[in-house]
């Protein structure tokens, strides 16, 4: 479990990383949410007048992964469907990608799966009680962020990542021998400085860690749903089954499922009904 020293140390490391700055419409989110009477009209003009983050967000609300049957191609009926919170969820993990060069060709693939997961992660989220799809979505995005400013900032990380593919040794440490910081270190610095709940700060700094499952560690049972959502969506998102040939892969799995409370049996009828959604 990475201690508040690391952190420091990754800060340090990190002094000259570019995190791009929180967007004005999140800002103008978080204004808007803290009123008594919200102005959704307002909120939802805001977000049309931009073309690429209202595409986004419809996209998103109109996922099959979101199980709305009725499709809509308003963003005020989003807004007024869904509610501010869960909008300004999804507007924070549209912004992200817009925010870390998500029109560049050469991240394409990434999105396409950080996408495929977080959307994935609502559909799971909505199976269980008291947990939002929204956020588990917006984790979803933020989850590897680190990543893409990790090779923004370091010019041999590309190695670092063909290193990570033919080791068995986890990712994060790779990355610290290599650079003195991790992309989970990374992503948790963005997060916080895009006001990110805590529960997914945390979620994120935590995500490659076994032991945030163990009672005896100080983390919340929020951070521990996302990162067990999140790795099962993973898992779900993994048709060839690679995943199930990594022996720490096989065990953050089962560790993920116990603590949803799922069974092997839910498990394979979600990957059933996942293949069915996806197709």
């Amino acid at each position: 479990m990475p201690s508040e020293l690391s952190l420091q140390d990754a800060q340090r490391t990190l002094l000259d990383i570019i995190i791009p700055p929180r967007p004005k419409i999140l800002s103008d989110l978080a204004v808007e949410l803290a009123k008594e009477e919200p102005d959704i009209r307002m909120v939802a003009s805001r977000i049309a007048h931009d073309v690429g983050l209202s595409v986004a967000v419809l996209k998103t609300v109109n996922s099959p992964f979101f199980g709305r049957r009725a499709k809509t191609g308003s963003v005020l009926q989003a807004v007024q469907m869904l509610g501010l919170k869960s909008i300004a969820n999804i507007v924070t993990g549209a912004s992200l990608r817009g925010a870390l060069g998500g029109k560049q060709a050469a991240l394409t693939q990434f999105w396409n799966d950080a996408e495929q997961v977080a959307s994935i992660a609502a559909y799971v989220a909505a199976q269980l009680p008291g947990v939002s799809r929204e956020e588990c979505y917006a984790f979803g995005l933020f989850r590897d962020c680190g990543i893409i400013l990790m090779q923004q900032r370091f010019d041999d990380y590309r190695e670092t990542l063909r290193l990570v593919e033919s080791s068995d040794r986890p990712m994060t440490q790779i990355e610290e021998d290599r650079h003195g910081a991790n992309h989970a270190l990374v992503g948790r610095l963005m997060a916080k400085a895009w006001f990110l709940p805590e529960a997914i700060c945390e979620g994120i700094l935590l995500h490659h860690e076994l032991d945030v499952f163990d009672a005896g560690q100080n983390v919340s049972a929020d951070a521990r749903t996302l990162v067990a959502i999140n790795y099962v969506a993973e898992a779900l998102n993994d048709p060839a089954g690679v995943m199930h040939h990594d022996v720490q892969s096989i065990a953050f799995l089962d560790r993920s499922l116990s603590h949803l409370g799922l069974g092997a049996t839910e498990y394979d009828d979600m990957k059933d009904e996942v293949v069915v959604i996806a197709s």
